[in-house]
């Protein structure tokens, strides 16, 4: 390894430090000039132990605390105190010139000026304390937010105009909101009855009645009577068109057809449904699901379709189709004597052990009532079929 034009000997953990090597895990190359430890430093020329000492302005002060830290030439501990304008002070404390430290809950210091806070909503305006809730602060001077505005650092009547930092003669000006290119500006009115200022580049803007003409996309000031619907920046007829989303249908509005918000389609609202930009068919984004599982809370064992009808049938059961599984089920829960009833049993295969057999295509839930009668409860698409399970098998 070749330092400064000096030759050593290569390890992994070593770099050069001006002609001379070091190990990165012991020492560090202190200004491309002279090797220290890692525990090392320089103030004011001199090495120090930086586990010692603290150098603050190239003044070294004992480390007395490892939360210690320089506020100019000094140092202060971070727990307790704070560093403000370089002078230590205490935690929640502010410095005040001419004053020294005080309280921010319940003072200010307004432009070297201690003033006491008199609620959390009071603040510095200039060298006072005002109360923003009921006044503002305009070039340091307080004003009544209900009665004035700040218009270019000067206090004005509400319902005085402020344009371009300056107050606005309405008999003979109009104010021409800023653009991409120009800047807000008055403009004097080209005749009296002007209200309005349609901004154009590069002059500046031309001044217009806004009762009978108005300013289009492209700064042009044209009569009301012949300017185009625009959607977007194309022209369209609304009687005719429809315009979703800056974009144009052509006939659509004639043929009934409407938005589908967000999106920029449409849809015919007698044969579809907008749902959330998606176009789809009927008359609800939404379908009830009846999903119909078998519950953990009944305590008699499964029972297949023919066991039913051998055993239940005879019993005058009744059938009642799950139209609410919800609700149903917790009326359900509360007897605990139900069981599953499936279409058939199967056995499992490569299966040696004992509960090898598994119940496939649940039909519906058996409640035993008193005196002998049986209530099936089915799912939803056994509605039409009910009358006749036990025919089928």
């Amino acid at each position: 390894m070749c330092c400064d034009s000096q030759l050593h000997e290569l390890q992994y953990t070593k770099f050069c430090c001006g002609n001379k090597t070091y190990d990165v895990y012991e020492k560090y190359c202190f200004q491309d000039q002279e090797i220290l430890n890692l525990w090392e430093n320089k103030c004011g020329g001199h090495k120090y132990d930086t586990r010692e000492f603290i150098c603050c302005r190239e003044t070294l002060i004992n480390r007395t605390h490892q939360d210690l830290r320089c506020c100019g030439s000094t140092s202060f501990n971070t727990n307790l105190q704070n560093c403000i304008d370089k002078r230590v002070v205490r935690k929640g404390y502010r410095w005040c010139p001419n004053y020294g430290e005080y309280d921010l809950k319940t003072h200010d210091c307004c432009e070297g000026h201690l003033k006491e806070r008199k609620g959390a909503s009071w603040r510095c305006c200039g060298k006072e304390l005002i109360d923003y809730a009921m006044n503002k602060c305009c070039a340091g001077k307080k004003f009544d937010k209900r009665t004035q505005h700040c218009c270019g650092g000067k206090v004005i009547e509400i319902g005085d105009k402020c344009c371009a930092g300056q107050v606005l003669d309405k008999n003979t000006h109009v104010c021409c909101g800023k653009t991409l290119f120009t800047e807000e500006q008055m403009l004097q009115k080209r005749l009296p009855y002007h209200d309005r200022c349609c901004p154009t580049w590069p002059d500046g803007g031309t001044s217009y009645d806004s009762v009978n003409f108005v300013c289009t996309l492209e700064n042009k000031v044209v009569k009301k009577a012949n300017r185009q619907q625009l959607c977007g920046r194309e022209e369209y007829k609304p009687s005719v068109d429809l315009c979703c989303n800056s974009k144009v249908f052509k006939n659509a509005s004639r043929d009934g057809m409407s938005c589908c918000p967000p999106s920029t389609s449409i849809y015919n609202p007698k044969t579809h449904v907008c749902c959330f930009g998606v176009r789809k068919k009927g008359k609800r984004c939404f379908r009830t699901k009846y999903r119909l599982r078998c519950p953990r809370f009944c305590s008699r064992r499964k029972i297949t379709m023919r066991k039913y009808c051998n055993s239940f049938q005879a019993r005058k059961a009744s059938h009642e189709v799950f139209k609410n599984v919800r609700k149903q089920m917790k009326l359900l829960q509360s007897s605990k004597s139900c069981r599953c009833v499936y279409k058939k049993k199967r056995r499992k295969r490569l299966c040696k052990a004992k509960p090898c057999k598994t119940f496939k295509g649940l039909v519906g839930i058996l409640v035993e009532e008193r005196r002998g009668y049986a209530k099936l409860y089915l799912r939803q698409k056994m509605q039409n079929n009910g009358k006749h399970l036990c025919r089928s098998l």
